[in-house]
Parts: C-alpha cells; structure tokens; sequence
C-alpha cells in the first residue's frame, strides 16, 4: 500500500504537466515500443507509462506529433523521462536528450566538491557546461509566408471554385 502511495505521488508532477491527451489511446504496440526504448535507457528497470499529450515541444523538430512521460524505476531511485514520437517512432527526443546530457555534466561538475567537502570546481566541465548550453535545440523560426496568409485571412494560390486547401 504505501509503494502505491509513494508512485502516485511520484507521478503528479509528470501527471499535472500532461498538456491535453490525444484522442485514441495508447497501443499495445506503441507500449512495447516505448519500453524497448526505455530499456536502452535504463535497463532491467521498471516502466510507468502516463498518457500520450498532443503538447508541442517544438525543439523536437517538424516531424514532432506526441509525447508520452514515463518514470524508469530501478528499485532505489526514479527518473521522469519525456519519450517523443518523432516520423512515427517513439525515442527520446532532442530537448530531452540534451536535457539528460546537461544533468550529466552538471552532476559531473558538482562531484568533485561533494568529495572533498569544499568548493572545488572542475573548469573544465564548467567551460563544457557553457559549451553544451550553446548547442541547447532551438525552436525553428515560424513559416511567415504562412502565419501571414492566416493572419491576414489571405487566400493560398490553392483556391479554387471548388474550395481552398490547407497548406502545409
């Protein structure tokens, strides 16, 4: 009882920041998919799985359709990871796999001051840290050509007797 005590309260903070949930839910196929990919993450560990969002993360790319938070537990510790579907795969997205390189280098970083018990940075990881923040994903620039034709309710050269057509 108090283990699922302990995983609720785990998975409230992935739970609150779900975004809206897509309309179909998970698969059964898309399940194994998403533990094959966390099994290469961290394996041997546990796999909760929360429900697939239509929240945008626009670092992952045009080719960006869901994501899904999940919680690797191994017995001792957990971690929340955000699993992308990205050209119709689930896998760990860009921003999340930068997110988790950062964590490294800055757990790096720390290290060696939590040994010795003072301050003691290593500037090599910190010139790392500075070099990794530069290479964080960036959203690409929105089309203008195409907000400004639906902002300015401007019909696309697509119109015809028959009806417009979405561009894309």
């Amino acid at each position: 009882m108090n283990r699922a005590i302990l995983l609720t309260a785990l998975c409230l903070p992935v739970a609150l920041m779900a975004g809206t949930y897509r309309y179909v839910g998970i698969s059964d196929i898309e399940v194994r998919e998403i533990q094959g990919v966390l099994s290469v993450v961290a394996p041997g560990a546990t796999v909760y799985i929360g429900g697939v969002t239509d929240r945008c993360i626009c670092e992952d790319g045009p080719l960006y359709t869901n994501n899904v938070d999940t919680i690797i537990w191994n017995g001792t510790t957990h971690r929340a990871i955000r699993l992308s579907r990205i050209d119709g795969k689930w896998r760990v997205g860009p921003l999340m796999q930068w997110e988790l390189e950062d964590e490294a280098l800055r757990s790096k970083f720390f290290s060696a001051s939590r040994a010795s018990g003072q301050w003691n940075p290593d500037m090599a990881t910190f010139d790392a840290m500075r070099e990794h923040e530069r290479m964080r994903p960036k959203c690409a620039p929105p089309n203008s050509r195409i907000e400004r034709r639906v902002n300015d309710k401007v019909p696309s050269p697509s119109v015809s007797t028959s009806g417009a057509h979405a561009e894309r």
